[in-house]
C-alpha cells in the first residue's frame, strides 16, 4: 500500500517539475534576450525585463510550478553574471512579486486567466501591476545595495526607474502573455483576418512614413498618436487578443523609431526621447485596454441576451422562436442545394404523470437528461429544440435517402427510453415522433411507450 502511495506522488510529482523546468527555461531564454534589449529603453542593467509580465503570467495560468518555474529561470540568469547568494535573492524575489500578483489579481476575480472586462483592467492597472512591481522593485534595489551593486546616492532614482520600466513592461505585454496562455478557441472570418491584417500592416507603414518625413514634428513623439489610432481601431473592431497584441506591435514599433532616429543610444538626448515614448505608452496601452475590455462586455451582454431571447433556459436548448427561425432557414437552404429537410416532433410519454406525481423538480430533471441525451445523438450540424412542456422537435438536412428519417426517429426512441435514476429511483420515458419531410408527404409517426419502475 505504501508503495503504491509513493508511486502515485511520483507521478504527480514528475509532471509538476517537468512543468516548471520547461517555465525556468523559458524564463531564462526571454530573460537573457532581455539584456540586449535593456540599453534601448533605457533601463538598468541588471533589470530583468520579462521578470513581472512572465512570472506573473505563469503564476496565473500554472500556480506554484509557474513560481517554481520563474524562480528557477531567475536564480540561473543572474547566476551567469553574479555571486549565487545575490542570484537567490533575486529569484525569490521574482517569485515573491509573482505571488502578489496573483494574490491581488485573483482576489477579486477568483477564476479568470484573461484581462477581458473593465473591472479586470482597474484592479490590473491600478493595483495589481503597481503593487507587485514596486514589491519586486524594492525587493531587488535592496538586496543589491546590500551585496554592493548600487550605492545609496542614487538608490532612490533607481527604484523610480527601475518600477516605472517594470510596470510599463507589464501594461504592455501582460495582458498579451494572458490571452495566448488561456489557450481559448478564436473564431476569425476571412474578412476579420483581413481587417486585422490591415490594421498591423497599417501599423507599420504609417509609422514608416512618420519615421521618414514626420522630423519636423518630432516622430518621437507624434509617432504615439499615430499608432493610438490604430490601437482603438482594433480594440473597436476586435476581440481583446487582437487589441492585446496591437498594443505590443505599437510599442515594438515606437522604440524602433526612437533607435532609427538617433545614432547613438547612449546620449543624454536619446534617454529624454525614451522617455517620452515610455510616458506616451502608458495610456495608450490603457486606453486600448479599457476600450477593448468596453466593447468585449458588451458583446458578452448582447449574447447573452440574445441566449435567453433564443434558449430554453431550462435545457439551453434552441426554444420555439429559434426553432421557427431556423427550420425557414433550412427549408430555403435545402431548396437551393436540392437536399432534404427531416423534421421529428417528438412528445415524451408517460412525463406528465411523472411530472404530476414526483414533483416539478424531478420534472425538470427529466427534461434535463432528454435534452442531453438528444444532443449527444445528434450530429454537430444538427438542430434539436425544445418548443415547450415536454414537446422537442429536430431539424434533419441531409440528401436524399430512403428512410433515413425513420431510421433516426428509432436511434432517437432507443436513446430517450433508456431508464435512468434520480434520488434513488429509477424512471423511463418513452416518446412519440411524427416526421415531416420535405419536398416530400409526411410520414406515419412512430411511438414507444414508457414507464417508471
Amino acid at each position: 500500500m505504501e508503495l503504491k502511495a509513493s508511486i502515485a506522488a511520483v507521478k504527480q510529482v514528475k509532471p509538476f517539475l517537468t512543468k516548471a523546468a520547461v517555465i525556468g527555461f523559458i524564463y531564462l531564454v526571454v530573460a537573457y534576450f532581455g539584456t540586449y534589449l535593456a540599453p534601448y529603453i533605457d533601463a538598468i542593467a541588471f533589470f530583468e525585463l520579462p521578470a513581472i509580465a512572465l512570472a506573473a503570467a505563469v503564476t496565473i495560468r500554472y500556480g506554484w510550478a509557474g513560481v517554481l518555474g520563474a524562480v528557477m529561470g531567475s536564480f540561473l540568469f543572474h547566476l551567469l553574471k553574479m555571486p549565487w547568494d545575490i542570484a537567490l535573492t533575486l529569484a525569490v524575489g521574482v517569485g515573491v512579486c509573482a505571488l502578489i500578483f496573483r494574490y491581488l489579481f485573483r482576489l477579486f476575480h477568483p477564476s479568470v486567466v484573461t484581462i477581458n472586462q473593465v473591472s479586470m483592467v482597474t484592479i490590473f492597472a491600478f493595483i495589481a501591476a503597481p503593487l507587485a512591481s514596486i514589491a519586486h522593485t524594492i525587493i531587488s534595489i535592496v538586496s543589491m545595495q546590500a551585496f554592493g551593486f548600487v550605492t545609496w546616492d542614487n538608490i532612490t532614482q533607481s527604484m523610480m526607474s527601475w518600477w516605472f520600466n517594470e510596470l510599463l513592461v507589464a501594461y504592455l505585454t501582460l495582458p498579451l502573455l494572458l490571452s495566448l496562455l488561456s489557450y481559448q478557441k478564436l473564431y476569425f472570418s476571412a474578412q476579420d483576418k483581413i481587417e486585422a491584417a490591415v490594421i498591423f500592416v497599417g501599423m507599420c507603414v504609417v509609422s514608416w512614413l512618420t519615421i521618414q518625413y514626420g522630423q519636423l514634428l518630432g516622430s518621437s513623439e507624434i509617432i504615439i498618436f499615430v499608432l493610438l489610432s490604430f490601437v482603438l481601431l482594433a480594440a473597436l473592431r476586435f476581440k481583446t487578443i487582437v487589441t492585446h497584441a496591437a498594443i505590443f506591435l505599437a510599442a515594438i514599433i515606437a522604440f524602433i523609431a526612437v533607435v532609427y532616429k538617433y545614432d547613438q543610444i547612449n546620449t543624454e538626448l536619446y534617454a529624454q526621447a525614451v522617455f517620452t515614448i515610455k510616458i506616451g505608452l502608458v495610456p495608450m496601452a490603457l486606453g486600448g485596454l479599457f476600450v477593448a475590455s468596453a466593447f468585449s462586455e458588451r458583446h458578452y451582454a448582447e449574447v447573452k441576451l440574445n441566449k435567453l431571447a433564443n434558449h430554453d433556459p431550462l435545457t439551453a436548448l434552441p426554444n420555439r422562436t429559434y426553432f421557427q427561425d431556423f427550420l425557414t432557414h433550412s427549408l430555403a437552404q435545402a431548396q437551393r442545394q436540392k437536399q432534404q429537410v427531416y423534421l421529428l416532433f417528438i412528445d415524451l410519454d408517460r412525463f406528465k404523470k411523472i411530472n404530476d406525481s414526483e414533483g416539478h423538480e424531478i420534472g425538470d430533471a427529466v427534461l434535463k437528461i432528454i435534452a442531453t441525451r438528444l444532443n449527444d445523438i445528434l450530429r454537430a450540424d444538427d438542430f434539436v429544440a425544445r418548443l415547450g412542456g415536454d414537446e422537442f422537435a429536430v431539424v434533419y438536412t441531409h440528401p436524399p435517402i430512403n428512410n433515413a428519417a425513420s431510421n433516426l426517429a428509432r436511434k432517437i426512441i432507443g436513446i430517450v427510453s433508456q431508464p435512468f435514476e434520480l434520488d434513488g429511483r429509477r424512471y423511463s420515458v418513452g416518446a412519440s415522433i411524427g416526421i415531416s419531410v420535405y419536398p416530400t408527404m409526411p410520414q406515419m409517426p412512430m411511438r414507444c411507450s414508457g414507464r417508471r419502475t
